[in-house]
């Protein structure tokens, strides 16, 4: 199974993904978002929401400190799908999204 990474990073109060996109070129591939830096001790990952219309992404899991939240990805059927990656600041409570996305494009 392939792993496709995703930092997320705290800029400016604000948290980015690093890379914003990737294609996901194999099947039965695994997404992976890491909360690095400050990000990792000011933030929790809490789960997502995405426009998969094609049922391609399954059910979130997650790390005992939820820095890192995985979501498998079968990759069968192409498509671009925007993922909102919900997170929570640990001391305020605050909810922040953060918009990856991922370009499903099945292997031959």
């Amino acid at each position: 199974m392939t792993t496709y990474s995703y930092q997320l990073s705290e800029v400016n109060g604000v948290l980015v993904s690093n890379p914003e996109s990737q294609v996901i070129d194999q099947h039965d591939a695994m997404l992976s978002f890491e909360l690095v830096g400050e990000a990792a001790t000011n933030f929790r990952l809490t789960g997502y929401t995405a426009n998969d219309t094609k049922n391609q992404l399954g059910a979130a899991s997650f790390n005992k400190t939820e820095t890192v939240m995985t979501i498998p990805d079968a990759n069968t059927k192409a498509a671009t799908i925007n993922i909102t990656v919900l997170s929570a600041h640990r001391t305020t409570g605050t909810v922040y999204h953060t918009d990856p996305s991922a370009v499903n494009r099945p292997p031959s």
